[in-house]
């Protein structure tokens, strides 16, 4: 889900929060995470270049997994192409939301199945799993920027999914132009380096960690089973991020010419690297290819 900015009234409570309030960090962002991204001017074309890039994998009568679903919009999205899907999330709260969008859509029956779990403990998607494996997982905005262990996810996901099977991931790196310049104009220094360090990200019913990883340090994260096909591409390069894009709300017209000229730049090289996300497609190894790699 996307990590957006926190209203004043829910920031930074200090230091001490346990760890069984890590799976309702988002809790309290739920009732208006919609209104203030995914229905937002800026939250529809943000993803629209991800379900442009899904459009490009096999959906249609395959398995998928939603890591980090938030309130469903790509659960349904994946339904709606075809795919039967396993949508988790710590956010129970959030969950509760993407039921309820799923019944209004008429499409819960086409939902494998929802369930609550936090990434951070990743062996909990087997239980939910069951005996499924799967053709396809979607981690999307900042998803796993929330995983301190992405090695322990990976080696559950390559017990997940089926060889050759597809994993399309949606990350905030560790520097973003718009976030850098924009702290540094309003003499924020410690808002224009934050990404430069992990931290906790703290909400009145929770906190989760956050971390940053470069496109870099995600593909070796992920190399023992997956091989990266297609990325890092830039997105949030001439968008803004959320917290920063409060002048083009009212501007559709400009955040969708912006989109366009986007589409143009977002495969440079070097691109990716200012970029408030960045995307990767990976690919699951086979079994062969995993083999050679141990014994090399």
């Amino acid at each position: 889900m996307k990590v957006i900015a926190i209203p004043r009234e829910v920031r930074d409570r200090g230091p001490g929060a346990d760890a069984a309030a890590e799976s309702s960090a988002f809790d309290a962002l739920a009732a208006t995470y919609d209104a203030s991204f995914t229905d937002s001017h800026l939250g529809r074309e943000l993803r629209r270049v991800v379900w442009s890039g899904l459009d490009r994998l096999p959906i249609a009568g395959r398995r998928w997994l939603d890591l980090g679903c938030g309130t469903g919009e790509d659960a349904l999205f994946l339904c709606r192409r075809g795919a039967e899907v396993l949508a988790v999330d710590a956010s129970a709260a959030m969950l509760a939301l993407a039921r309820k969008k799923a019944r209004a859509a008429g499409l819960e029956a086409a939902v494998l199945h929802w369930a609550q779990v936090d990434l951070n403990r990743p062996e909990a998607l087997m239980s939910a799993a069951g005996r499924s494996t799967f053709d396809g997982a979607l981690a999307d905005f900042g998803s796993l920027n929330c995983v301190t262990d992405l090695s322990r996810l990976a080696a559950v996901l390559g017990e997940l999914l089926a060889p050759g099977a597809c994993l399309m991931t949606v990350t905030m790196g560790p520097f973003c132009v718009w976030e850098t310049l924009g702290g540094l104009a309003a003499g924020r220094p410690r808002h224009a380096i934050r990404r430069w360090r992990s931290r906790r990200f703290r909400t009145r019913s929770g906190s989760s960690p956050l971390r940053y990883p470069a496109p870099a340090t995600l593909a070796r994260a992920f190399a023992p089973c997956f091989e990266v096909r297609q990325g890092p591409e830039a997105l949030g390069l001439l968008l803004p991020p959320t917290d920063a894009g409060a002048f083009l709300r009212r501007r559709p017209a400009w955040l969708a010419r912006l989109g366009r000229l986007e589409d143009r730049l977002r495969k440079l090289p070097g691109a990716a690297w200012g970029s408030d996300h960045y995307v990767m497609t990976f690919h699951r190894r086979t079994a062969e290819a995993t083999d050679h790699d141990h014994e090399g």
